[in-house]
């Protein structure tokens, strides 16, 4: 239990990129800690041992990059570290994964990021009037009920009452 707990406490800042697909580059984004990265270095390859086709920097951690076909694999270098390559690829118009959580050294590559969650919507309310309507409904019931139940004897007088 205290390493897991030491291994928590011991992690470093959290990195993401985001990516997108504009005019034919991929758009990124990369975040350390929720804040802009700032400088990062890009690389592209189209191997992992292939030397990279595309060579460049963001500005406080966005850049545009052509991706050298339908997918490919990202290297993004922050204070002097580079990520585990990050494969993309791009399909109807869309990059998949559009986001990861990177990671540094421990192949393969980033972890899905989720996108922060949105509050759920508030649960519909019925109406006071729909609540009423219901009670009114289980009592013309109940009275129905109790009238089939007393059968045809209940109205009028009863046999044998004034003998």
């Amino acid at each position: 239990m205290s390493v897991v707990l030491l291994l928590a406490l011991a992690t470093g800042p959290t990195m993401t990129a985001s990516f997108r697909f504009e005019d034919g580059f991929i758009v990124t984004k990369v975040m350390k800690d929720a804040r802009p990265a700032g400088t990062c270095l890009i690389k592209v390859y189209n191997g992992s041992t292939s030397p990279p086709l595309v060579e460049g920097e963001t500005e406080d951690g966005a850049g545009t990059f052509p991706l050298g076909g339908n997918s490919g694999l990202v290297g993004i270098t922050i204070d002097g570290k580079e990520c585990d390559l990050i494969p993309l690829s791009v399909k109807d118009g869309e990059v998949f994964p559009p986001r990861v959580l990177m990671t540094f050294g421990t192949r393969p590559c980033c972890v899905g990021a989720k996108k922060p969650e949105e509050p759920a919507p508030p649960a519909r309310q019925l109406p006071p009037l729909f609540y009423l309507f219901l009670g009114g409904s289980v009592l013309l019931g109940v009275a129905a009920l109790v009238l089939m139940l007393r059968g045809p004897k209940a109205s009028g007088t009863r046999e044998g009452a004034e003998e």
